[in-house]
C-alpha cells in the first residue's frame, strides 16, 4: 500500500509521536510506501526532541527503508513560516491548511491508497479535509488528551465530532469507546484491541548502555551561553549512583517530589545524581527548586532524545523513576514503566501509575519494582530511592525480576499487523453513513439478531459456526428489544441472557460456557470503581512494615469469581487468531478442575488458581490478618498449613492489592453483584 500519515512525528516528543514514528516504521519495514505530512519541524525548543545528525543522513533511523521488502518512510514537515510572505490580520499560523495542501500533493503525486492520522488536532482535522476532497479513505487514532480534554473546548468540539464520524474506522478502547458512540459514530467504524507494544528489538536487557558523560557534553554546546544551566551539564562524579527520569517535567508527573526527597537524602549523607532527560512547561521552577535546594552539583540535565535511543539512557541508570500522581487524564496510561523493565532496570514507580499497568497483578514491591505509594510524602519516597540506589547489585536483580513482568506484553510488530489489517480493509471503501451525536450507534442492526451475536459475542458465534444465524434468530427474533432505547451495555447482557437461554435448551456446553463468559465481560465493563481509581496511601501495602503482623485484609470494590467448565480464555484466544475449530476438538477444552476467572469492575477478565478463589471467598466473609488468613485458607483447600506456603500466599495477596481487589484495612460493606442487571 502506498500511504499518508498525517501524524506527530520525531522531533516531536511524546507517547504519539512515539507511536507515529514506529507505525510508520513498522508498515515500510512491511514493505508499504509511508509519507509522513507532518509539522513537527515547528515544535517548540522546549518539546523537541534533539536529533543527532546520523540520526537523519542517509538512512538513519529517522526516515528508513527497508530494500529487502521495497518499502521506505518518507518524511515531509513544514517550517516555521517565513513572515516575510505568510503574513494577514490577525496573524497566525495556517497550520492545518498547509497540512491539507501537503497532503492533497502527496495524494495526487504518491496515489495514495489510505490516509492514517492520529491525535485530532491539527492531524485529525486536516486528514477529514484531505480524505474528503480526494476521496481517499482515512483512519483516524485518538489519544487521551485530545479526546477527554481538547474535546470538552466548545469551539472545538463540533469540529471534532466530524472528524470521528467521517472517519472509516476510529481505533478506541476501553472507556474512550463510549465517548466516540456518543458523537455518532458508527459500530461499523469501531476498531478496538489495537493497542501499541514495545518495539522489543530496541528495549531489552542487553540493549548498549548510553555514555552519559558523552550526552551531557553534547548538551552542554546545544546550551552554550545559559550560564544557569552550565553546573547541570558538568561531567557526573564519579562513584556516585545515577537515578534517570525521563519525560516531561511538572508537579503531575511527581518531578518536584523528587527533588525535594533528594534533598532529604543529601543531608542524611546518601548523595546521588538525578540524569534528567527531559523539559516542559515548569521547567523554570524546576531550575529554580534545584536553586532553592541547593542540588546543582547533583542534578544533571539533557533535552529529549529520540525513542530509539531511551533505551540507551535507561541502561546507564543504576535505576529509573516514574512518580507520576494525581494526574488530570485518567484514561492515561503511560508506557515509561514498561519501557525501564524492558531494558532490566530497577524501577521506582508511583502506585497510582502502577495500578494502570497491565502487570500490575504480578507486581511484587522491593522484588521486581520499587513503589512509593504516595510521592508528596517525601520521607517515603526517599526510603524508596535509598532502596533502589544503595545496593547495585540488589537494583540490578530487581530489575533483572521487572523484566520478567513484560514476557506476555505486545510487542511493537503485533500493533503494526493490526493497523496493517485495518488500513487495507479501508481501501476502496465508499465513506461511512452519516449518524447524529449521541444517538446509539447500533439501533438499526438491532433488528437483525445474527450481526448483533457477531459484533457483541464473537467467540460465542465463532462456536457455534453454521448453526450461529438460526440460534440468534430464535434466541432474538420477536424479543424486542431493538425497540427500545436501551444502554449499550444494559443491551449487550440482555442479548447474552436471551441467547444464554436457547443455547441451555440445546445442551451446547463450549458455546453456552463462552456465551456466559462473554456476557459476563459486558457485565463488568465500566470504569474501576472510585476507590480503584483513587487508592488510600494511608492503606498501602507494607508485608515488611512494623503494623505488618496486626494488618488486616479485605476485599475492595466489586469483584466476583465464576467458574466455568471448559477453557473459555484458551478458546478465545484462538478464535481471535483466526484458528477455526470443529466441533469435534470442542471436549479437548474441557477441563478437570474447571476454570476459576475472576471478573472486577474496570478491569480485563483473568484466570485465578483454585486457592486464589477460595481465598477471596474467605475475604468476603470478613477481613483477616495475614496469619488468621493463612490458616482459613489452608482449611478451605483441606491441606496442613505447613503446606501452604507463605511466600507464595503473600505474592498472591500483594497481586490482588496492586489490581485494586484487595485492600489492607477495615472491611466494607457487603458487595453487590452486577449479575443482577441480567
Amino acid at each position: 500500500m502506498k500511504l499518508c500519515f498525517l501524524t506527530k512525528y520525531p522531533p516531536i516528543q511524546g507517547g504519539v509521536s512515539t507511536q507515529c514514528y514506529w507505525a510508520a516504521r513498522g508498515l515500510a519495514e512491511r514493505g508499504h510506501f509511508v509519507r509522513v505530512i507532518t509539522n513537527a519541524d515547528e515544535v517548540e525548543d522546549m518539546f523537541r526532541i534533539d536529533l543527532a545528525p546520523e540520526d537523519r543522513a542517509g538512512n538513519g533511523p529517522y526516515a528508513m527503508r527497508f530494500p529487502a521488502t521495497g518499502g521506505q518512510v518518507v518524511v515531509d514537515s513544514t517550517e516555521r513560516p517565513d513572515r516575510k510572505t505568510l503574513y494577514y490580520i490577525p496573524q497566525g499560523n495556517p497550520t492545518t491548511s498547509r497540512l491539507v495542501s501537503r497532503a492533497l500533493e502527496a495524494i495526487a503525486r504518491d496515489g495514495c491508497d489510505a490516509i492514517f492520522a492520529q491525535y485530532l488536532e491539527p492531524y485529525g482535522v486536516a486528514a477529514s479535509i484531505a480524505g474528503g476532497w480526494t476521496a481517499t479513505p482515512y483512519v483516524f487514532k485518538h489519544a487521551g488528551s485530545d479526546l477527554f480534554r481538547l474535546m470538552e473546548v466548545p469551539d472545538l468540539a463540533p469540529c471534532y465530532g466530524e472528524v470521528l464520524r467521517r472517519a472509516h474506522r476510529v481505533i478506541t478502547g476501553g472507556r474512550a469507546q463510549r465517548v466516540v458512540r456518543g458523537h455518532g459514530v458508527g459500530e461499523a467504524q469501531i476498531v478496538t484491541g489495537i493497542g501499541f507494544g514495545l518495539p522489543r528489538s530496541a528495549f531489552h536487557p542487553a540493549a548498549p548502555p548510553a555514555d552519559l558523560n558523552r550526552m551531557l557534553a553534547r548538551a552542554a554546546v546545544r546550551w552554550a551561553g545559559a550560564d544557569d544551566l552550565a553546573p547541570l551539564v558538568a561531567p557526573l562524579e564519579p562513584g556516585l549512583p545515577v537515578l534517570g527520569l525521563y519525560g516531561k517535567l511538572g508537579e503531575q508527573k511527581g518531578t518536584f517530589d523528587l527533588l525535594r526527597a533528594m534533598r532529604s537524602l543529601i543531608d542524611e549523607g546518601f548523595p546521588f545524581h538525578l540524569m534528567v532527560l527531559g523539559r516542559g512547561w515548569q521547567e523554570g521552577t524546576f531550575a529554580q527548586k534545584i536553586v532553592e535546594l541547593a542540588l546543582a552539583r547533583y542534578v544533571r540535565m539533557h533535552p529529549f532524545v529520540p525513542h530509539w535511543r531511551v533505551p540507551g539512557f535507561i541502561r546507564a541508570c543504576d535505576a529509573v523513576a516514574f512518580l507520576e500522581r494525581d494526574f488530570a487524564i485518567a484514561a492515561h496510561t503511560p508506557g515509561i514503566p514498561s519501557e525501564v523493565l524492558s531494558c532490566g532496570c530497577c524501577l521506582v514507580v508511583s502506585e497510582e501509575v502502577l495500578r494502570k499497568q497491565m502487570f500490575r497483578g504480578r507486581a511484587r514491591h522491593r522484588q521486581n519494582l520499587v513503589v512509593v505509594s504516595d510521592p508528596r510524602d517525601a520521607g517515603e519516597l526517599a526510603r524508596a530511592l535509598r532502596f533502589a540506589l544503595s545496593d547495585p547489585e540488589r537494583a540490578r536483580r530487581i530489575g533483572a525480576a521487572g523484566y520478567a513482568l513484560t514476557d506476555e506484553m505486545p510487542d511493537v510488530a503485533t500493533y503494526v499487523e493490526g493497523l496493517e489489517r485495518v488500513l487495507r480493509a479501508v481501501v476502496g471503501e465508499p465513506p461511512p453513513p452519516r449518524l447524529r451525536p449521541d444517538r446509539e450507534a447500533n439501533a438499526e442492526d438491532r433488528l437483525d439478531p445474527l450481526p448483533v451475536v457477531q459484533r457483541l459475542y464473537p467467540y460465542t458465534a465463532a462456536l457455534l459456526g453454521t448453526k450461529a444465524e438460526q440460534v440468534a434468530r430464535a434466541a432474538l427474533a420477536g424479543s424486542g428489544m431493538g425497540n427500545g432505547a436501551m444502554a449499550r451495555r444494559e443491551f449487550a447482557v440482555a442479548v447474552g441472557s436471551q441467547l444464554q437461554m436457547k443455547l441451555e435448551r440445546l445442551e451446547d456446553g463450549p458455546a453456552m460456557d463462552m456465551c456466559r463468559y462473554e456476557r459476563l465481560v459486558h457485565a463488568w465493563t465500566g470504569e474501576r470503581d472510585e476507590e480503584q481509581k483513587h487508592p488510600d496511601s494511608r492503606l498501602t501495602f507494607d508485608p515488611e512494615g512494623p503494623d505488618a503482623p496486626a494488618q488486616e485484609f479485605c476485599l475492595r470494590g466489586e469483584s466476583a469469581v465464576e467458574l466455568f467448565s471448559y477453557d473459555v480464555e484458551e478458546l478465545a484466544q484462538r478464535i481471535a487468531r483466526g484458528e477455526e475449530i470443529p466441533p469435534c476438538e470442542h471436549l479437548r477444552f474441557r477441563l478437570a478442575g474447571g476454570l476459576h476467572v475472576l471478573f472486577h469492575r474496570g478491569s480485563f477478565p483473568q484466570r485465578v488458581s483454585r486457592g486464589t478463589a477460595a481465598l477471596l471467598a474467605i475475604l468476603r466473609e470478613r477481613a483477616l490478618s495475614f496469619a488468621d488468613l493463612h490458616g482459613e485458607l489452608a482449611h478451605a483447600l483441606g491441606v496442613r498449613p505447613a503446606e501452604v506456603a507463605e511466600d507464595d500466599l503473600r505474592g498472591i495477596v500483594e497481586g490482588l492489592f496492586w489490581e485494586g481487589i484487595v485492600r489492607a484495612g477495615p472491611a466494607e460493606k457487603t458487595i453487590e453483584q452486577p449479575e443482577q442487571v441480567s
